[in-house]
């Protein structure tokens, strides 16, 4: 009767220890050890029909905990809600767990939190927000570099320092996403844009992006007009409307007779396009906005948009499947990854009508 192999045999024949072989058939410890090494293995295993021993009596795989690091749990929920939903539906079905971990942002207790957090090996592999990348941080997180993914969905990633070699990242392609906007939006529009945003660091960093891929496009363009205002508190919603309602109000001379707004956000857009069309001037026949419009298969209403904007769409549930893809590449394989996902632009109804009939004077 032919022996049975054993993980022992795998062992002697691959000229490691038994500990490794555990590791190679194991997702969840697969990254301690070389990318070929673990391919040698598994070859082996595959030529002597050696497979590992179902986990306990229920033969339930085992778990791979992937760990989402969030600041504010009330605005990070708020801002990423879609694609945590579907993140957690695409890795409940590959047989691992996504797990929430708070994480104080403030300068004082940011390293403490972050090294209690590593040190409890509470997940495997971390999904972290670009804010994380700071000073001591950075640093702490080396010592699972291979383990860590920065996603951004918010602009691009800037700062004076390079990102680390070790450190995996997904973001949209803002970059590319302006130029196409550029590309498609009439010049005589573009000419007389005026571009509006709370004073924050998202909204500098796209005011930042338009200006360059302005200036790529056409170098004649000279500096945006812009408008930013507000403190850097964060705001949403109803509250985020009505800030951006008032701030038009009190600054209307210098708003008002553009051609074209590029906002930060919808409710940007809303409050803008409500406290213009009070003075007269309509939507889509006096002026043109340009806004961003998070899109998903949760929300089905995205087709029937009452309102007559160009739009920037942010794909969540490509965005979600994307970094789905990229945690279970990384458990297989820890070198580093660069994920971008598209960005398209989406022209407004009213412009729509008038690029197809030049003759059509809607300005």
């Amino acid at each position: 009767m032919k022996k049975k192999v054993t993980s022992s045999d795998i062992a002697k024949l691959a000229h490691v220890s038994q500990s490794t072989v555990s590791r190679a058939l194991d997702p969840g410890r697969a990254w301690r050890i070389s990318a070929k090494k673990r391919e040698e293995i598994l070859a082996l295993c595959r030529e002597y029909g050696y497979t590992v021993p179902s986990a306990g009596r229920t033969g339930m795989p085992k778990t791979f905990k992937v760990g989402l690091l969030l600041g504010s749990m009330e605005a990070d929920l708020s801002d990423h809600h879609y694609m945590i939903r579907q993140l957690c539906d695409k890795l409940q079905a590959n047989s691992y767990t996504l797990t929430l971990i708070r994480v104080d942002f403030s300068s004082r207790d940011l390293a403490r939190n972050v090294r209690r957090i590593l040190n409890s090996s509470i997940a495997d592999i971390y999904v972290i927000g670009s804010s994380l990348l700071s000073g001591q941080t950075v640093e702490l997180l080396h010592r699972i570099s291979h383990r860590v993914i920065c996603f951004n969905t918010n602009s691009f990633f800037s700062g004076s320092r390079p990102l680390p070699p070790w450190l995996s990242t997904i973001r949209y392609d803002f970059e590319n996403g302006f130029a196409e906007a550029i590309g498609r939006l009439p010049s005589d529009l573009l000419e007389d844009m005026l571009f509006i945003s709370k004073d924050t660091r998202t909204g500098e960093e796209r005011l930042h992006l338009l200006q360059k891929c302005l200036t790529a496009g056409s170098p004649g363009y000279g500096k945006i007009p812009h408008f930013l205002f507000g403190s850097n508190r964060r705001s949403f919603g109803l509250d985020c409307y009505r800030l951006t309602a008032r701030a038009v109000r009190e600054n209307l001379g210098l708003l008002e007779k553009r051609r074209l707004y590029w906002t930060d956000g919808r409710v940007f857009a809303a409050a803008l396009k409500d406290e213009l069309e009070r003075t007269g001037v309509v939507c889509g026949r006096d002026f043109e906005i340009v806004s961003f419009r998070t899109q998903t298969a949760q929300q089905q209403n995205y087709e029937r948009l009452v309102d007559d904007f160009n739009y920037m769409v942010l794909d969540a549930d490509r965005f979600a499947n994307s970094l789905c893809e990229l945690i279970l590449a990384l458990i297989d394989d820890p070198a580093a990854r660069h994920v971008v996902v598209p960005m398209p632009f989406v022209l407004s109804n009213s412009l729509k009508k008038r690029l197809k009939n030049p003759c059509l004077q809607l300005f």
